[in-house]
């Protein structure tokens, strides 16, 4: 498994894994600084590296529907840090230590999870203020989500 750190993080989270085992490397190693997120994606699925981000959304969708990495028939997972208040309206500042501290959960979670694969799945580390809510899905990949054919002029929609 490698790890591909977003820019919204600190590069100590490259050292931390990698002290730890996994492989892990930045997108400003990668030379993607700057990059839209569907280019990161690319190149996360098409070098097999788990993406790890604050912003899931983008990469997974919103309400778990059509993300990103969904476009692809297999991507290699994302991990997601959030950070809000209980209300879920208020964010929590995602300094430099919460990112360390959801980093090693994160890593700690894997690790004590032999069987535990990130292949086309999305793990949430959700901060609210006290303690750390996990969520592991199923990121679907396009063959779970309806596509549509137009039938000739008449605009009936069948599902394919």
């Amino acid at each position: 498994m490698k790890f591909l750190i977003d820019e919204c993080f600190t590069d100590d989270l490259v050292i931390i894994a990698n002290n730890f085992g996994p492989e892990a490397a930045s997108v400003y190693d990668k030379g993607l600084v700057g990059a839209k997120d569907y280019e990161i994606a690319k190149f996360a699925v098409d070098n097999d590296w788990v993406l790890v981000t604050h912003n899931c959304q983008d990469f997974r969708g919103i309400n778990h529907e059509v993300g990103i990495l969904n476009l692809h028939e297999i991507h290699p997972g994302v991990i997601s840090f959030m950070a809000y208040n209980n209300d879920r309206e208020t964010p929590i500042k995602m300094d430099i230590k919460l990112q360390k501290l959801l980093f090693l959960t994160a890593i700690d979670f894997i690790k004590n999870h032999q069987t535990f694969h990130l292949e086309n799945h999305a793990i949430e580390f959700d901060y609210d203020g006290t303690e750390v809510n996990i969520r592991f899905y199923l990121a679907p990949h396009f063959h779970l989500i309806p596509r549509f054919t137009t039938i000739g002029d008449t605009g009936n929609m069948l599902f394919s």
